[in-house]
């Protein structure tokens, strides 16, 4: 596992397109990076602006929606800039924000998969892995595969793959992805922070929660990030 500064170039090139997007001159920026993945955790990135029109929005659902989509324009070259200029294959992208604030985590998982051929073990995986599939059993089904691996001393990810049933997959072919996703994080988020018992299998206390999916291939990335 390799820890990179706030001068790494990937941490430095994030600064520099949140700057330019949001006026934001003090963004705060934390990069993890191994053969697995890159995780991005941002705070402070979004300028006083942006962030004034935020917090007009009473909606929740609107809330959501302009950080969905604040996301996605921050997001939109993020995976072929990784590859042409640090030569980082990301496969997978997925992220999500802290509801207290207006931090975001963002997790790219690297082309091949190494997270799923790499062993790793860890005191009380197999509980954290059997609360994992009861609690997603309760909200769709029992994954097909779950793994997990610490980024560092804080941060937990947990992918899930195989996860759809057939109303959801049925619901992906009528176009209603947002509306599943929406779904799908009000019933986790109800869950995996308050009633998972993972921060208290790990004896850990609990900072936030992230979760997010990829429906192409069917798979869910769940970041623990403990105090």
């Amino acid at each position: 596992m390799k820890r990179m500064s706030v001068d790494h170039p990937v941490a430095l090139y994030m600064q520099q397109r949140i700057n330019e997007y949001y006026e934001s001159s003090h963004p705060e920026i934390s990069v993890l990076l191994d053969e697995r993945c890159i995780v991005l955790h941002l705070k402070n990135f979004i300028g006083p602006r942006m962030e004034s029109i935020v917090e007009q929005q009473d909606d929740p659902d609107v809330f959501r929606t302009l950080r969905e989509l604040m996301m996605e324009y921050t997001l939109q070259n993020f995976t072929k800039d990784m590859k042409e200029q640090f030569g980082i294959q990301i496969k997978d992208i997925y992220y999500d924000w802290e509801e207290r604030d207006f931090s975001g985590m963002v997790v790219g998982l690297l082309e091949g998969d190494a997270f799923a051929e790499t062993v790793e073990t860890f005191p009380h995986q197999y509980e954290v892995h059997e609360r994992t599939n009861e609690i997603t059993n309760g909200v769709q089904r029992v994954p097909d595969r779950v793994y997990s691996f610490w980024m560092d001393d804080q941060l937990l990810i947990i992918v899930r793959d195989g996860l759809l049933i057939k109303l959801e997959k049925e619901l992906l072919r009528q176009g209603e992805q947002e509306l599943l996703r929406k779904a799908k994080r009000v019933l986790e988020r109800k869950e995996f922070p308050y009633h998972s018992q993972i921060p208290e299998i790990l004896g850990r206390e609990i900072e936030a929660v992230y979760l997010d999916w990829q429906f192409d291939h069917d798979r869910s990335v769940l970041v623990y990030q403990f105090k």
